[in-house]
Parts: C-alpha cells; sequence; structure tokens
C-alpha cells in the first residue's frame, strides 16, 4: 500500500487471475505474455468491473457539461456501477473513477510542483524514454518513483481494430515498456471509458494524460487496475 495525500492506493497493479484477463507486459504486437509478478494483469473495462461483456459496447452513465460549465452525470442503466464500485478489487478496496485520480493528481502537483506528474508517478525502471515516431515528439524524462505509487509500463492487450492496428492485431500484446493505461469506473460512450495514462514519450506537452470530458480509451482494450481503498464512514 501507498498513501498520498487523504487516499491509500495499492502499490501495485493488481493480479487477480480470471477469465479475459492476460499478463502485463505482453511482447508488442506479439500474443507472447509478459511477467505477471511484475506488471500485474491487464483486464478489459467490464472484466475489471465484474460486470457483464455487453457493457463493453454500452454505455452506462453520461458524463457531460451542463450550463455555466458545470459537469453532471445521468444514469443511463441503472444499478450497474455503484460508487464506491468494488469490481475485482479485494474487499475494503475499489476501482477508482476518474474524479479519483484527479484528486491524486491534484494532491501530487500541489506537494511538488516542480516536478512532471509523471516523473512522481512513474517507476525508476523498465520504462524505455524515447521519441514516438508516429506523432514525432519527444522522450519523457525517467520516471523517479517520488510518490510510492510506481507506475509500471504494462501495455496494454488489443481486441478491437484501431486506426494504427489491423484487425489482425486483435489478441496481441502492444507498448510493453512504454505505456500504461489505467481502467477507471467512469465510461465515456458506449465503447470507451476516461483513463489515466502514461507514457515513455511526451504527447501534447506531458507524458501522461488525467482524462478529462474529451478523452476516452477503448474498453475492451486490456489494461492494467490500481485499486483504491475504501473511505471508512465514521
Amino acid at each position: 500500500m501507498v498513501t498520498i495525500g487523504e487516499q491509500t492506493w495499492m502499490a501495485q497493479n493488481l493480479n487477480f487471475k480470471v477469465d479475459s484477463s492476460w499478463c502485463g507486459g505482453g511482447k508488442h504486437w506479439t500474443t507472447e505474455e509478459g511477467d505477471c509478478n511484475v506488471y500485474g494483469r491487464l483486464y478489459s473495462w467490464s472484466t475489471a468491473l465484474n460486470i457483464s461483456d455487453e457493457y463493453d459496447t454500452t454505455q452506462i452513465l453520461d458524463h457531460r457539461y451542463g450550463v455555466n460549465g458545470k459537469y453532471y452525470t445521468a444514469i443511463l442503466v441503472p444499478d450497474v456501477i455503484q460508487k464506491p464500485h468494488r469490481g475485482l478489487c479485494p474487499v475494503g478496496w475499489h476501482l477508482p473513477d476518474i474524479d479519483e485520480w484527479q484528486a491524486l493528481y491534484n494532491y501530487v502537483m500541489e506537494q511538488n510542483p516542480d516536478v512532471p506528474y509523471d516523473v512522481q508517478m512513474k517507476s525508476d525502471s523498465l520504462w524505455v524514454n524515447e521519441d514516438n515516431p508516429n506523432i514525432k515528439t519527444g522522450a519523457a524524462q525517467p520516471g523517479m518513483n517520488l510518490t510510492g505509487f510506481n507506475a509500471l509500463p504494462a501495455g496494454s492487450r488489443i481486441k478491437t481494430k484501431l486506426s494504427y492496428a489491423s484487425s489482425e492485431r486483435n489478441g496481441q500484446f502492444s507498448n510493453e515498456h512504454n505505456i500504461t493505461y489505467f481502467i477507471t469506473t467512469t465510461d465515456y460512450g458506449d465503447e470507451h471509458y476516461r483513463y489515466q495514462a502514461f507514457y515513455g514519450y511526451n504527447m501534447n506537452g506531458g507524458a501522461f494524460v488525467v482524462a478529462g470530458p474529451g478523452n476516452g480509451y477503448t474498453k475492451s482494450i486490456a489494461s492494467s487496475v490500481r485499486c483504491l481503498k475504501d473511505v471508512e464512514s465514521d
């Protein structure tokens, strides 16, 4: 465990074996799995949330900006996502929503605003920080793990047709040592959810994403899970 501000997170990626989960760190564009003991497992969105896989293509919550820029949520399918939502996490822990990731980012940057967020959060080993020729950006700074969160470059497992990957890539792993995506319970449209990501290269001025209302990642692509400890009620 690692306590950062008022939040207590698991210090490792979830490594609970179920169907539709795979060892993270799988070799890029192969079906060769990585090392679960290092990277934990990768899960589809519905698997991580422990709900029907129909919700990998069905929107549950509608998150929008309303009048005066205020953010609101409409429940489209009731009683599917709880708050907090345990999913595959152990008793007493839950899958974070995007607001909890945002709170983590806010605290980390308030405490140490002079060091990039990804540098503070990423592990100090295993990452390959290099230019990405597809988007022509520079390499990210090496991780220093100043927070103890120890984000690892577990990559992802493809199960969809992507703009940069043909259907032949389905079932293959992608971007080990270079990217990690973390699942949140906050869905975004039928096939996407709002996500937290870290990169080994800079993108749009940074090597991380704390997803805003316009960013979503594909639910069927298997990604990492980090559980957050429930807040004890008085």
